[in-house]
């Protein structure tokens, strides 16, 4: 694929420049420019989106597991493929289990790149963590989502409790 380099910027220059149709809305009449800021979310709905990502990150932080006899490790839950994984694990030690295997035959790799081969029942313990860190985020997010959404919540009310979502999540995060 060949790309055309732009030296002079002009490209750019020309995205900066508001088209004529967008420069009359600005200079004209504001109402157009008012609805537009009006299909923006409301505080409320974007304290809300706000304290999901925030949720979103402490679920990607991972969990410390107990692999038997005081072994811990972090297991990651960093994105949907690490989710995803430990789900079809789960699955796999609920089929093997239920067919009476008793040996550590499921490999697992945690968060320190330490392969472990498990047995079902412990892949299902593992699984059932991974179920509870996450539940467990979503237990957290929802109180404080609505107390973002309670009617005639002030600006203020709205600020305090993001700056709480923050600052646990924060710490969360930190490990504290």
């Amino acid at each position: 694929m060949y790309v055309q380099r732009d030296p002079a910027g002009a490209i750019a220059a020309a995205y900066a420049r508001p088209s004529a149709e967008a420069a009359e809305h600005l200079a004209g009449d504001d109402a157009e420019l008012r609805r537009f800021l009006d299909r923006s979310p409301a505080p409320a709905e974007a304290a809300a989106r706000e304290i999901g990502r925030l949720r979103d990150r402490r679920i990607a932080k991972g969990f410390v597991f107990d692999f038997g006899g005081g072994d811990l490790a972090k297991v990651d839950t960093r994105d949907a493929d690490d989710r995803a994984s430990l789900d079809c694990l789960y699955a796999k030690a609920l089929r093997l289990d239920g067919q009476g295997v008793a040996d550590a035959v499921i490999p697992f790799r945690d968060g320190a790149n330490t392969t472990r081969q498990l047995t079902p029942q412990q892949t299902i313990a593992l699984g059932d963590a991974a179920l509870d860190h996450v539940a467990a985020q979503y237990e957290w997010s929802w109180p404080l989502k609505d107390a973002v959404r309670v009617a005639g919540a002030t600006q203020a009310a709205i600020d305090a409790i993001l700056d709480q979502a923050r600052g646990e999540a924060a710490a969360f995060i930190a490990g504290e």
